[in-house]
């Protein structure tokens, strides 16, 4: 497969239909942003959290690297990259030999303390991501019932097969698609994703994780704070509104409008706010707070991570498992890659209705109140109790995000979130 194939396949983006929660405008009083600094933890339902988060930012350095690396040079042959916290090493999976080039990368970290195991696959994330590819554009041919299409698709981690949740599991259904690759199909009940349409009266410089109202009626959370070296914005999700549309706080003060957004039918789900001055830091704890955290870089989630949300309708919500960092969406007549996806340990609420747009990162210091980006979140599945806001929406225990990276790279190179220290 050509390199340039390569790179599309690992910079996909995902989007999702447009479904937002219209939630009454409220004004909560609090303490001002950033005006506190917190010695609580970052989600007090996940005790231990933070500590494992922290321990886990060597492997994420190095595996970003690793990606950087694969996605700049194009090397064939990638299949997923995990890390395994408990014994300090990543596991990368590769089809065939690894590039000569990448093996030096490689032997330097390990040089540096950190392990690497190298996993043979039978088959490349590029060529999963080719079958699934192929099974969507024949169904959108068939035309195939809402009831019975595949609403996901997952490359398993070791390359072996694709797993797709699909409405019908049906002997038929799987003859129809194996007979578009060789690559092993396994057929799961699924169901379609719901999109996730504070804190609750933001002022400028305004944060990550607050209530934000798009248009009349489509309550959401802000994501991260951008810039393009001239004007702020805020990352938010594209299907919690449209271009032009005006953007208020939860205490119903206009903080500006939409500047632009990529959706579904771009292959998206991200969105561009126009502020006066966006900051360098997003909310923690629970989602009438106050605290926040500074923003002190951005990366890629690896396979196994544990993360955090932090939607203005749940509150922050950590101990989140990576289970895949490259699953495919087929929302309505489009398709959206890249999607990373992840589950609360513990089976509770990940992130709900509300907290469309806001932020995922992971802890990289408790003490120094500092965070890395990671994604913006999209959409849920399987449902839950809700916590924070309890009433009047739904919460799910797996969560889906558009990687940070991606969501940025939309808009154009001279686009980057704002960092602190």
């Amino acid at each position: 497969m050509p390199k340039s194939a390569i790179k599309k396949r690992l910079l996909a983006l995902v989007g999702v239909v447009a479904l937002s929660i219209a939630v009454p405008t409220m004004a909560i009083a609090g303490s001002p942003p950033g005006g506190t600094r917190p010695v609580v933890p970052t989600d007090d339902s996940a005790p231990g959290a933070d500590a494992i988060m922290e321990a886990q930012v060597p492997l994420d350095i190095a595996g970003n690297k690793i990606l950087d690396a694969i996605q700049a040079e194009g090397y064939e042959g990638y299949t997923s990259l995990a890390v395994e916290q408990d014994q300090n090493k990543l596991v990368l999976v590769w089809k065939g030999e690894v590039a000569p080039g990448l093996s030096t990368m490689l032997e330097a970290i390990r040089k540096g303390g950190i392990g690497i195991d190298v996993q043979p696959s039978k088959y490349s994330l590029a060529e999963m991501q080719s079958a699934i590819d192929a099974i969507v554009a024949d169904e959108q041919l068939r035309k195939v019932p809402a009831e019975e299409r595949s609403y996901s698709f997952s490359p398993a981690p070791d390359g072996s097969h694709i797993e797709i949740a699909t409405g019908d599991t049906g002997s038929s259904s799987l003859t129809a698609k194996t007979r578009l690759t060789d690559i092993p199909l396994v057929l799961v009940p699924g169901e379609e994703d719901v999109p996730l349409a504070g804190r609750q009266a933001d002022t400028s410089p305004y944060f990550g994780g607050a209530r934000i109202r798009v248009g009349a009626t489509a309550s959401c959370t802000s994501g991260f704070g951008a810039t393009d070296g001239t004007h702020s914005y805020l990352l938010s999700a594209a299907h919690c509104g449209s271009n032009g549309m005006q953007v208020y706080n939860g205490a119903g003060t206009n903080i500006g409008n939409v500047a632009g957004t990529v959706g579904a039918s771009q292959g998206s789900d991200s969105m561009m706010i126009n502020v006066g001055s966006s900051g360098n830091r997003t909310y923690i704890g629970a989602w009438n707070g106050a605290d926040s955290y500074v923003v002190l870089s951005k990366g890629n989630s690896l396979l196994n991570d544990m993360v955090c949300t932090s939607g203005s309708f749940s509150g922050a919500r950590c101990s989140i498992k990576v289970t895949n960092t490259n699953t495919t969406e087929t929302i309505g007549s489009y398709t959206v890659s890249g999607v990373v996806q992840g589950s609360r340990t513990d089976g509770t609420n990940a992130a709900g209705t509300g907290d469309s747009g806001g932020p995922v990162f992971l802890v990289v210091s408790v003490l120094n109140f500092q965070v890395s980006a990671r994604g913006i979140i999209s959409t849920g599945t399987t449902e839950v109790p809700c916590t924070g806001v309890t009433t009047g929406r739904k919460c799910y225990s797996q969560v889906k995000w558009i990687p940070v990276t991606k969501a940025l790279s939309v808009f154009g190179s001279a686009f980057n979130l704002r960092f602190g220290a």
